[in-house]
């Protein structure tokens, strides 16, 4: 009943040639669809990286899934670490029942080695992150 208004798109879209024009790259990074320069990208992705990583950073450190679970109800963000990516990583994904691949070194999702999730339906942020 909920899928009936769903149509299949009939309409050609060439992803190919979209994702390779800067336009495209702008929009995805600022949300302007107007064309930048190679300069300004790297600019906005740096500004992206320097704010995430504080994010980050400011998160509390908790040791288990339960302490996490406290602090994401109290509506902060909370920060798991792991010390190895093939051993002790995916001991702490499946303590949180996450995703536990990995991919040449690195989690399945992970931005910069940081995985970052939700837990029980929560507003705030846990991070699963290298120390």
């Amino acid at each position: 009943q909920h899928l009936s208004g769903i149509e299949l798109n009939r309409e050609y879209v060439d992803f190919k040639e979209y994702f390779q024009t800067k336009a495209a790259a702008a929009s995805l990074v600022t949300g302007n669809s107007s064309t930048i320069t190679n300069g300004q990208l790297l600019q906005n992705a740096s500004i992206y990286a320097e704010s995430y990583f504080k994010l980050v950073e400011e998160a509390k450190l908790v040791k288990d899934p339960t302490s996490a679970v406290e602090i994401l109800q109290a509506g902060k963000n909370a920060r798991m670490e792991y010390l190895d990516v093939f051993h002790d990583f995916p001991n702490v994904a499946k303590s949180l029942e996450i995703m536990k691949d990995e991919k040449a070194g690195i989690p399945r999702g992970a931005y910069q080695g940081i995985v970052e999730t939700r837990l029980n339906s929560s507003t705030s942020q846990l991070f699963v992150t290298p120390p």
